[in-house]
């Protein structure tokens, strides 16, 4: 989510960037219930393109799947989705919502220069 984050590791040189996460479905944000009961999967799909878009970076973005308990007892379910993106192919391999598992993808770095 935090864009400057990704500015300040590529001006120190990054390209390939793995970014590990707790990001869950939430009954606490009351909002995306009411609006779009999807928010964070679509907020995970499109966060992960524009911050290879924006730094000419592969993506490697890795979330946890299964059941979470909060604070205040709630019970949640991170969203998955772990994928790796690049700023010309986007998305090039993605996990859905309750896959744990892992996946190899091979990605030619030479993108990076022609982007």
């Amino acid at each position: 989510m935090f864009p400057e984050i990704f500015r300040r590791m590529v001006k120190k040189g990054a390209n390939i960037i793995f970014c590990p996460s707790l990001w869950y479905k939430s009954k606490d944000f009351r909002a995306y219930v009411k609006h779009n009961k999807d928010a964070e999967r679509d907020y995970v799909n499109t966060l992960g393109v524009a911050r290879a878009v924006e730094n000419n970076i592969i993506l490697v973005y890795t979330n946890a799947v299964g059941k979470l308990k909060t604070f205040g007892g709630n019970l949640d379910k991170p969203i998955g989705h772990s994928q790796i993106t690049t700023l010309i192919n986007g998305v090039l391999q993605k996990m859905d919502y309750k896959e744990e598992k892992m996946f190899i993808q091979e990605v030619d770095t030479a993108i990076l220069k022609e982007g």
